[in-house]
């Protein structure tokens, strides 16, 4: 426990405080705690000691010292002290090693990697990749998800942006949703809707245009995901976006830029699959690299068919690895939508951010209108001031919309529930694409964790 001079430290601590901090030397210097196995809490603190560089109790009870020093302080909960842990232990992984960003940079651009390629892609040894690569893992900041080929599901993958709504679009094909809030609040939905039912989608989108200033329909490609380091400073190992830099990138415009054919298609007969086919699907989906131990837990399926059918599904490119990088000190969330013209002059900007997607968007009713939409995660407080470059430098440019993201939602899409392996068809009603109260909406969006990739 603390040191006798940090007895006034120890008087404010609950009781129930008293034993976190208690259980978190004690996990620190790998003593046994035998109330230490229940609690999902505290297995999570088991997680923090063992991916923190250096000693993460002595940085708490430093804070602690701290807090109490300020005076005023009555009494700190479990609650308080989790969150002081949790706090100190955001900062140290976001603190990344020269090693861990050539990963991360390598594994965006090879995301369908074996650990060999991958080392000699960012010029490494393979021991130093594996020790990077283990700890991004560990600690959350690194994992692949499962990206599904939309076409060969017979799904179109469509954006829904609805300015100042009453109502929002509610449905188990939403997979992501994006809230700007303002003077102009806007909505920014993404779903994966049966080919087959374009109509009936179609006609639930006139719906929602009644409660809406405007509601534009596009459909969505795959995406790129991106990690730059222009902005990571290796001394304090940091990200620490760079107003002046940014702004001259933007003035040095980039090459023109030419969109290509990305139409909606015609409907495509998709593949056909299985109940043990959809199952796999969904949890790769959620984690590409489960073993076929955990997909086993989850399903209920043998081992050896998980085996045969997941390499199946990953040959035939149904589902493809999508690296997922969360950062807590990239806690900023930037959109934008530029046309043709305007994203060549801001793409060489927008790529030395540090993490960001791009995808090309093509108006649902009229093929013609083709757009870029960006989406990037930024150091906490710097989404304002890459507003306030971008509208300063691109004011002129008419074909420009940019926004800070307040909030946002996400899910997969439940593949084993909507896809009826006896029709080998999506099941699909009227009741499967309805409305919510824009306001009931907003107030369950998460403003933490708030989802980057909307493809």
């Amino acid at each position: 426990m603390p040191k006798d001079d940090d007895s006034e430290v120890y008087d404010k601590l609950s009781h129930s405080a008293k034993a976190v901090l208690k259980i978190l030397r004690s996990v620190e210097q790998k003593q046994k705690s035998d109330f230490f196995q229940e609690d999902p809490e505290l297995q999570e603190l088991r997680r923090w000691v063992s991916t923190y560089r250096g000693s993460i109790y002595t940085k708490t009870l430093r804070r602690l010292r701290l807090l109490v020093s300020r005076g005023g302080v009555r009494i700190v909960t479990q609650g308080d002290l989790l969150g002081i842990i949790k706090e100190i232990w955001e900062h140290n992984i976001s603190r990344l090693s020269e090693t861990e960003l050539d990963v991360l940079e390598g594994l965006l651009r090879t995301p369908e990697f074996s650990m060999k390629d991958l080392a000699k892609k960012v010029g490494l040894t393979y021991n130093r990749t594996r020790r990077a690569l283990d700890h991004l893992r560990a600690t959350g900041v690194l994992r692949r998800e499962g990206r599904i080929d939309a076409a060969s599901m017979g799904l179109d993958r469509v954006l829904i942006i609805q300015e100042n709504p009453t109502g929002c679009v509610n449905s188990p094909y939403v997979t992501r949703v994006l809230y700007v809030d303002g003077s102009t609040r806007k909505v920014f939905t993404k779903a994966l809707i049966p080919s087959r039912h374009r109509k009936d989608f179609m006609g639930t989108i006139k719906t929602i245009r009644a409660l809406s200033d405007s509601t534009r329909v596009y459909v969505l490609s795959a995406g790129l995901p991106r990690f730059g380091r222009a902005y990571y400073n290796a001394a304090k190992r940091k990200f620490e976006f760079d107003k002046l830099h940014f702004r001259l990138m933007l003035r040095a415009g980039g090459d023109d830029l030419t969109l290509g054919e990305f139409n909606i298609g015609d409907i495509r007969f998709p593949n056909r699959f299985n109940s043990s086919e959809t199952k796999i699907i969904e949890t790769l989906i959620d984690d590409f690299d489960l073993t076929a131990q955990d997909i086993a837990k989850r399903t209920g399926l043998s081992e050896s068919t998980i085996f045969r059918k997941r390499v199946k599904i990953i040959n035939e490119g149904v589902v493809r690895p999508r690296p997922k990088i969360t950062i807590p000190q990239l806690s900023d969330r930037v959109c934008g939508i530029f046309g043709g013209e305007a994203a060549s002059n801001i793409l060489s900007a927008w790529f030395q951010l540090p993490y960001t997607t791009t995808s090309m968007i093509t108006n649902f009713e009229d093929a013609s209108e083709k757009k870029i939409i960006f989406t990037t995660a930024l150091p906490a407080g710097s989404a304002r001031d890459l507003l306030d470059v971008i509208h300063s430098e691109k004011s002129r440019v008419d074909d420009i919309e940019v926004w800070e993201v307040a909030a946002g939602t996400k899910s997969n899409l439940p593949v084993s529930s909507l896809y009826n392996t006896n029709s080998k068809r999506w099941e699909f009603d009227h009741t499967f694409l309805d409305v919510r109260s824009y306001s009931i909406c907003r107030k369950e969006a998460s403003r933490t964790d708030i989802p980057l990739d909307l493809s």
